[in-house]
């Protein structure tokens, strides 16, 4: 399974400036040590460890005996690198080396994209349909969102085949392992989107769902947040929550949606509604177009379930992840949001799945 969300910050007491720390301690959760503690462990943990240093060179010999002894990577940050330190850093294996003046952007993306490798390595481990259907979605949702924000024509072919592993993994795996297999993941527009259309394939599945209805179900799921390739980058990654004025501009994603879904011909109108109307409730007052019970469908109805358990259920810098059972029994009091008669079989269904989990887990 995947490495924990847990990144190493480690300097050498001269060059761990407060930038750095707010840049990464803001988006990940972060333990920081000094390079003296470590080099007396002689050993770090798996994982991604974010080396701060004001001098490579001297430490290069310190840093070879650590890394070499551990199974995690490393990732450097200097004031000012030179190609001596560059070549070193690729001696020593590093995933990368970053100026302590890069922007923060540029520190953000690099440390995530780092992370990120640890995630997806993991997933070698799993049942091959597992494996596949996780890397098939990464590569076509990146795809999605370049291609939604460009306002070209989205690469349904290979969304399709992704939905397609998707369902062929629905066999051989159960949601909780799917869910976990993302649960580490530090994209989280990715994470969020693979959440709900994992749940709702899941869901869908043990519902009797099949052939054309589930593919329609898992592709409505994959979607739903395809108009968030449209919000700017400084509000769909920001750390912290958002504030008014961000929120506005959020909650225009429903409407970019409905813009990037409308230009394909491939796609079910049904698929389109679950993307479109996922924030509505049922009693008329949510977005973006007020509808009410009478005008949302059970597939609109159930994404807004998945979407809704997956947000309380996801582990955020600024928000610890709430317990299924908690964020269930929580879904369970939103009378004229939610249709509480589909939430109580996802709950039951849920559970089931952890009980299940459990049992197996003690059986060995």
């Amino acid at each position: 399974m995947p490495a924990a969300n847990t990144i190493s910050l480690i300097g050498d007491g001269k060059n761990l400036d407060q930038r750095i720390w707010r840049i990464i301690a803001d988006r990940f959760r972060v333990s920081v040590h000094t390079l003296e503690k470590v080099a007396e462990r002689e050993r770090l943990a798996d994982g991604l460890h974010i080396f701060c240093l004001s001098d490579l060179r001297r430490h290069m010999f310190t840093l070879a005996r650590v890394l070499a002894a551990s199974p995690g990577r490393a990732l450097f940050i200097l004031a000012n690198p030179t190609d001596e330190d560059r070549a070193i850093a690729r001696e020593l294996g590093a995933l990368g080396l970053l100026s302590q003046f890069a922007s923060e952007d540029d520190i953000a993306t690099a440390v995530r994209r780092a992370a990120n490798r640890f995630v997806e390595r993991a997933w070698s481990e799993m049942k091959p349909e597992e494996e596949a259907a996780l890397r098939a979605s990464l590569a076509s949702f990146d795809k999605v969102m370049t291609s939604g924000a460009d306002g070209e024509p989205l690469p349904l072919d290979e969304v399709f085949d992704a939905c397609v592993r998707i369902q062929g993994a629905l066999g051989v795996s159960d949601v909780n392992r799917w869910l976990g297999a993302l649960a580490s993941h530090h994209d989280n527009t990715y994470r969020h989107s693979m959440y709900v259309c994992g749940a709702l394939a899941f869901f869908a599945r043990a519902l009797g769902i099949r052939g054309e209805d589930l593919k329609e179900v898992t592709v409505g799921g994959f979607l739903h947040d395809a108009g968030k390739s449209m919000i700017p980058l400084a509000i769909l990654d920001k750390p912290g929550k958002l504030d008014d004025d961000e929120w506005a501009v959020m909650k225009r994603h429903p409407e970019h949606s409905r813009e990037i879904l409308l230009r394909e011909n491939g796609l079910n109108q049904r698929v389109v509604h679950m993307a479109v109307h996922h924030h509505e409730r049922l009693d008329g007052a949510g977005y973006p177009d007020r509808l009410a019970a009478a005008d949302l469908d059970d597939p609109t109805r159930l994404t807004a379930i998945a979407d809704v358990y997956a947000a309380l259920t996801e582990d955020r810098p600024y928000k610890r992840a709430m317990a299924p059972e908690a964020a269930l029994d929580l879904m369970s009091t939103f009378k004229g949001h939610l249709d509480l008669d589909l939430v109580r079989v996802f709950r039951d269904f849920m559970l089931d799945q952890r009980a299940r989990q459990v049992s197996l887990a003690a059986t060995g």
